[in-house]
Parts: C-alpha cells; structure tokens; sequence
C-alpha cells in the first residue's frame, strides 16, 4: 500500500546516489514519506532538485524505522531495528520493502567497512530475516503490486545484462 510505484526514481549503481538520469541506473521506488536514499518528509533530492512525492507524517512502523534513520544516519540500527521488528503487522508491500531495505542496509554496512564489526551470526540472522520478508511479502501482494514489482525488476534486470 506504501511503494510509491507510481514515480519512477533511479539509482546510480556506481554512486548508490538518486538522479534524474535513466542511462544505465536502476529502478528503485521509494516507501511512504521516509523509505529510500535521499528520501525524507515526502521529498525526494536529486541532482535536479527536490521532488515533492509524499507528506510529512511516518505511515506506519517501517516508516518510522526510516524517519529516525533521515534523523540519526545510523545504518546498523536501521538494519537492527528493521531485522527485529514484526513485520506481520506489515501489508505485503511493507514486507517486501523491509526485506529489501534490510538487504540493502547490509550492503551498505559492507561498503562503508562496519560489517566487519558485527558478529557473523547477526549477519546471517539479517539475510534470513530479509529473505523471509521478501518472499512473505511478494506472495501477497495483489495482482497489480506483483505487476510493478516485476516491472521494476526487468527494468533493472536490463541494465545489468
């Protein structure tokens, strides 16, 4: 219910920055008001601007997962915060989205050199949790979320081939 499917925002694979530009980038859509890269109160940064695409207000507990991090920056505990939370309490896209946002966390971790401070179990503990949650949340989603979520994934799929 909170993938804003409908604004098409790219992701620089060699920055993991948002832009404008659709020349070799990924499809990545963001979540409520605070899930995405550069992506907080609605508004959206990039190298052309901001682009106003939501409100203000976190719309459910994954969104307020992503609030605190706009806020702290803090990666790990997104990560931590995102593996612990219940996510049944979640709608089908919210599941697919923490499962996705907590891969992406982890990688970002790698990237910026802190996963070698976390203890490996943790680590496979994150990946169980965000395969669960994909997977949970791709089966229910309905037939027109299962559609984007495709759409997205050939698109990106096409960029890597």
């Amino acid at each position: 219910m909170y993938i804003n499917w409908a604004y098409d925002f790219y992701i620089d694979p060699t920055t993991l920055e948002p832009t404008t530009s659709t020349d070799d980038t990924f499809l990545f859509p963001t979540y409520a008001n605070y899930g995405g890269p550069n992506y907080t109160a609605g508004v959206l940064t990039t190298e052309a601007g901001p682009v106003q695409v939501g409100g203000t207000n976190a719309l459910d507990s994954l969104d307020a997962l992503f609030l605190i991090h706009d806020t702290t920056g803090d990666d790990f505990a997104l990560a931590a915060g995102i593996a612990t939370m219940d996510t049944s309490q979640l709608d089908a896209e919210g599941q697919l989205y923490a499962g996705i946002a907590l891969l992406a966390m982890i990688e970002q971790l790698a990237v910026d050199g802190q996963l070698d401070q976390v203890d490996p179990s943790l680590v496979t503990f994150g990946l169980n949790v965000a395969y669960q949650d994909i997977q949970s949340g791709y089966d229910g989603l309905n037939f027109i979320e299962a559609l984007a979520f495709q759409s997205v994934l050939a698109y990106d799929l096409s960029v890597l081939v």
